[in-house]
């Protein structure tokens, strides 16, 4: 039995600004930086073997202040960048809502259905982070491992797994600095933790939700 722990990225200077990032690049926040440390502080002991990151810089810095603090190996994987959001990449999220409301309001809805203007489609975006999952446990297959990825993804991750439908991944809620957990083995793989927010030292019942 194994366990991967999907790490969503602290939060970046886009978070902070509200805009939407997509494959966009910004980097942390001051406050992603911590949210990333407590995240490391609630992994130490857990006898993790590696950690995986998304290329993009919000991802690869939350993970190398992870992995640097764990001791252990940190990989990049192309695959487990975020979904493509084509034109509204960089987008404030109020101009966002005021120039092409219905059409973002209907993605939410049934991502898997519609998508951004020059967006990538959702069930090939699910094709390639599944598939860098694989390659996780491939090369981890008896050690427990982190992927530090980004909010689509880690829905799609837990969706796919577990064999929900992607039109309702945006009814879970994923937040920056959050980890989930995937247990593998048995049966069928479980779903141990979503959206785990205590280490960062948030009171049950508040809701650190990130607009974008």
């Amino acid at each position: 039995m194994s366990k991967v722990y999907i790490v969503r990225h602290g939060e970046s200077v886009w978070n902070l600004e509200q805009r939407l990032q997509g494959g966009r690049d910004p980097a942390l926040s001051e406050a992603g930086s911590r949210q990333a440390a407590r995240v490391a502080e609630v992994l130490e002991g857990l006898g993790v073997a590696a950690v995986y990151s998304s290329p993009l810089r919000r991802a690869a810095e939350t993970a190398r202040i992870i992995a640097g603090a764990l001791r252990i190996p940190l990989h990049l994987h192309a695959d487990l960048r975020e979904i493509g959001m084509g034109a509204w990449e960089g987008m404030p999220f109020r101009e966002l809502l005021a120039r092409d409301g219905e059409a973002y309001r209907a993605w939410i809805a049934a991502p898997a259905d519609c998508l951004p203007p020059g967006g990538e489609p959702m069930a090939a975006f699910a094709d390639r982070v599944m598939a860098a999952l694989g390659e996780v446990r491939e090369k981890c297959p008896r050690n427990d491992a982190v992927v530090v990825t980004h909010g689509v993804v880690a829905r799609v991750l837990v969706a796919r797994t577990l064999g929900l439908d992607l039109n309702q991944i945006y009814r879970m809620r994923v937040s920056n600095g959050s980890v989930s957990c995937l247990t593998f083995g048995g049966d069928f793989p479980r779903l141990g933790l979503l959206n785990q927010v205590g280490h960062l030292q948030i009171r049950i019942g508040e809701d650190p939700h990130t607009l974008v």
